[in-house]
């Protein structure tokens, strides 16, 4: 288990997980990600490289009410619950700390609730699987045909500073390998 700027546990049990995640969700410091990985990734031999073939789940946690959940691996994809409304338009965006930088959170990306996240990341570590608890779409945009255009919203949004969902599917993770 990963979260903050290079902290990380061993976690040997779900009742261990399950009281770590309750200590994280309540840190003053306000909404952060935590990033579940399965244990090949403390091995010597194991490189970034190998991310893609080792699925992981990537959690946002520490908001009272909403979160969000990210699988990665081969196919990357956000989690959502389909009875959650959006998040309404007139609220502020949730704002995660991603190992020191903002992670700002829209509409898209928190359809999640506080409890779906806890349970996914413990049926995660149970099993190794992606959870069920959630749903999930498809993190990965279809590619065009040579012959259409792409669509501006389709294209990469340019920031500087924190990183939103506001424009595209996701917030977008730093890239392995």
């Amino acid at each position: 288990m990963v979260w903050g700027r290079g902290r990380w546990r061993a976690v040997h049990g779900i009742a261990e997980l399950e009281a770590l995640l309750a200590r994280l969700a309540l840190i003053s410091t306000g909404p952060h990600v935590v990033g579940l990985y399965p244990p090949r990734f403390l091995e010597p031999d194991f490189r970034p490289v190998n991310v893609r073939t080792s699925p992981s789940l990537q959690l946002g946690i520490g908001h009272p009410v909403r979160g969000f959940l990210y699988w990665t691996g081969p196919v990357s994809s956000l989690g959502y619950e389909p009875e959650l409304p959006p998040w309404p338009d007139g609220e502020s965006m949730i704002e995660f700390d991603y190992g020191g930088d903002p992670l700002v959170c829209g509409p898209t990306l928190t359809r999640v609730t506080a409890g779906a996240v806890r349970d996914s990341a413990l049926e995660y570590a149970a099993t190794g699987e992606r959870p069920t608890r959630v749903r999930w779409r498809d993190d990965q945009p279809a590619k065009p045909r040579p012959d259409q255009a792409l669509p501006a919203s389709a294209l990469p949004a340019r920031h500087s500073g924190a990183r939103t969902d506001q424009t595209s599917m996701s917030c977008r993770f730093p890239r392995y390998g």
